[in-house]
């Protein structure tokens, strides 16, 4: 079960926060005045990064700010500024686990710097207890991403009995000619298609009723959808809210419980800041 420990990977970060119905945020890096806003964290946690990041205060809360980047007009562009966002979220909460990330892109518009950051403000006030809600409900808490995948010989072997068709297509692989055995392999993946979505259900509800002890929050990224056959399925990619306290038991059920009784490839990435959560 491989583990990435601190790193940032770009790929995994959902959206975050964004002002909710408030016209004082806009979402989008394109902006040509303003304030970008990375995330809001308490003014304790920030005064630890005092000369090393810019914020904006308002009573005991702060959000981490920078200059907008301007337009982003190339991949290249985009990708170095997610790149950068990623990196100001991950160096706050590497000194506390109370930060909620913004949405990326997040701008405050404002004629003037002063303006955009009294803009700040004014959002941090407005959305308090939102904020104070969210802290209460990720403190002490680290993001993992949780990928769940099967050799395809052991998921026929288990969708067997409920799919006879799967075993007998697959047996009839190894006699078949050259062609006939493209066919069949069509056939074959048409058939784990159809089927894949159910026990990706049915897989989700048996490992939630096993990590739901030792997590605060599960969320299902996608279910995977294979549009060519393969003979490594990824089944279900999740995002699970974790008390530092209880990671070690958390990664014991998944070696243990789940990896091993379901026959399944569990690969876990994080800890991440609570990117899932915050919403």
């Amino acid at each position: 079960m491989p583990l990435d420990h601190r790193s940032i990977d770009l790929t995994h970060a959902p959206p975050a926060l964004r002002a909710e119905g408030d016209p004082i945020a806009e979402q989008g890096a394109t902006a040509e005045t303003g304030c970008y806003a990375f995330c809001v964290a308490p003014l304790e946690v920030l005064t630890k990064l005092t000369g090393e990041l810019d914020y904006v205060v308002a009573a005991d809360l702060g959000a981490v700010i920078g200059s907008h980047p301007g337009p982003l007009q190339t991949e290249k562009a985009l990708h170095a500024w997610v790149q950068h966002h990623a990196a100001i979220v991950q160096r706050v909460w590497e000194i506390s686990s109370d930060v909620i990330p913004l949405q990326f892109g997040t701008i405050f518009k404002g004629e003037t710097e002063a303006a955009a950051h009294s803009l700040v403000r004014r959002w941090l006030d407005l959305e308090r207890e939102r904020l104070a809600d969210i802290m209460a409900r990720i403190h002490g808490c680290e993001e993992y991403g949780v990928a769940v995948s099967y050799d395809q010989p052991e998921l026929i072997a288990r969708l067997a009995d409920e799919v006879p068709e799967l075993a007998e297509v697959n047996a009839k692989i190894g006699e078949a000619t050259a062609g006939q055995s493209y066919l069949l392999r069509i056939r074959l993946h048409d058939l784990l298609a159809r089927h894949l979505e159910n026990y990706a259900a049915k897989t989700y509800r048996w490992m939630f009723e096993r990590i739901s002890g030792v997590t605060r929050g599960v969320c299902v990224d996608r279910l995977q959808r294979h549009e060519q056959p393969t003979t490594d399925i990824a089944l279900l990619k999740l995002s699970c809210l974790v008390a530092c306290s209880q990671t070690v038991e958390f990664f014991r059920i998944l070696t243990e419980d789940v990896e091993r009784a379901s026959g399944s490839k569990i690969c876990v990435t994080g800890p991440w800041p609570p990117y899932s959560f915050v919403s």
